[in-house]
């Protein structure tokens, strides 16, 4: 998630944000990169992840982000019993991709990643340029973690007058 929404931003021209990648899993504390699923999709958007190192939660000062995005509520409530600020934590209801057994279902995930992607960089965006929200980030959060394809899009939009 942490690439794709680095693509949006750099291609908005928010190159200055940060974006970190890590995992709660058993999986994200063994040594290696993203799954061969992963790669294959990043690749047909432009995105080269052949780099990505896997790492876990424990292993960052979860303090010190300003946003933390979770793929699910279960997620979420691991992140934040590991010391996240719930203020700062968002859900976005994905389907979790890890781990997939074939590519069509780790794409079928892909597509909600970079919806719920795409509706964050405008919140980072707004958050990092200094705009000021329709409502506040707090109020927020519970819109990105809406699930209502295009009229969910559309409300958050509206909602933020972006």
């Amino acid at each position: 998630m942490a690439a794709v929404l680095r693509m949006f931003l750099e291609k908005a021209g928010h190159d200055e944000v940060v974006c970190e990648s890590a995992g709660i899993g058993e999986n994200a504390a063994k040594v290696g990169g993203a799954s061969d699923f992963a790669v294959v999709a990043a690749k047909r958007i432009g995105l080269d992840i052949t780099g990505h190192c896997k790492r876990h939660i424990t292993s960052l000062s979860l303090q010190d982000y300003d946003l933390i995005i979770c793929a699910s509520k279960e997620i979420a409530d691991k992140v934040i019993k590991a010391g996240a600020d719930k203020g700062k934590v968002c859900n976005v209801q994905v389907s979790n991709p890890w781990p997939c057994s074939s590519q069509k279902d780790y794409d079928s995930a892909f597509c909600q990643i970079l919806a719920a992607m795409y509706r964050v960089a405008i919140l980072v965006m707004a958050m990092e340029s200094g705009d000021q929200l329709a409502i506040p980030v707090s109020e927020a959060l519970p819109i990105l973690e809406a699930q209502g394809g295009d009229e969910g899009k559309e409300r958050f939009v509206r909602e933020f007058g972006a």
